[in-house]
């Protein structure tokens, strides 16, 4: 699902390809931190895990980032 998501953001978006890296890196951070909170079915993913990871991945990170990532795990 994640390379659809990638492959949207590449052609449909015209997003270049280092911003297409960092959406990648950031959707990867996501599943991870979800893997480590025991979450392996997306329809368990709670509003409070979400911001738990914002809150976490956020920090030192610059406004364009964290809209960014906000985007990323939408």
């Amino acid at each position: 699902m994640a390379g659809f998501y990638l492959d949207h953001l590449s052609v449909e978006k015209g997003l270049s390809e280092l911003t297409v890296r960092a959406y990648k890196s950031d959707v990867s951070d996501y599943v991870s931190f979800l893997k480590r909170e025991g979450v392996e079915d997306p329809a368990k993913i709670t509003f409070d895990l979400t911001v738990t990871f914002l809150g976490e991945m956020e920090s030192g990170k610059g406004r364009a980032s964290r809209a960014r990532l906000l985007s990323a795990v939408k």
